[in-house]
């Protein structure tokens, strides 16, 4: 549908900007104010090294087993890749992050596991994903570290 309406005049000050125009015989005026933070996707809040907590039922990636260990984790790199250490050893592969929904699919390089879908819980420096394509419950509990277990 085309706009009939005269073009937007747009001024700025600081911290403002204005869009003022008529439409139907009616002034219009939009202020909008320059944000001091972008918003945060939940990709931007997966990003990082996660060492694992604890696992609920077994299956790709983490094995029930591995309660105990310390030295598991999951690595949510920047260019959208992601590196799992655990005791199945080490897997690689993409990630893509839903843009409304808490949910990363992640996609292994390789055919020793299958991509799948888990649903991310967010608490403070922790995480936990449960696996949304399995008719079990699977989940996996990770805390925020800032440097590589040995």
């Amino acid at each position: 549908m085309d706009d009939l309406n005269a073009s937007f005049k747009i001024t700025m000050s600081q911290n403002q900007m204005f869009w003022e125009r008529t439409e139907e015989g009616q002034n219009m005026k939009v202020t909008l104010v320059r944000s001091s933070k972008l918003p945060e996707t939940y990709g931007d809040r997966i990003l990082g090294l996660w060492n694992l907590e604890s696992v609920t039922g077994n299956g790709n990636y983490f094995e029930e087993t591995e309660k105990k260990k310390t030295n598991a984790y999951i690595f949510f790199r920047w260019d959208k890749r992601f590196v799992i250490q655990s005791e199945k050893g080490r897997i690689n592969g993409v990630y893509n992050v839903h843009g409304h929904k808490p949910e990363v699919e992640l996609i292994p390089f390789g055919d020793q596991v299958k991509r799948d879908f888990w649903e991310i819980q967010f608490e403070e420096n922790q995480i936990t994903l449960k696996l949304l394509n399995s008719d079990s419950t699977i989940t996996r509990q990770f805390r925020r570290i800032h440097k590589f277990p040995d």
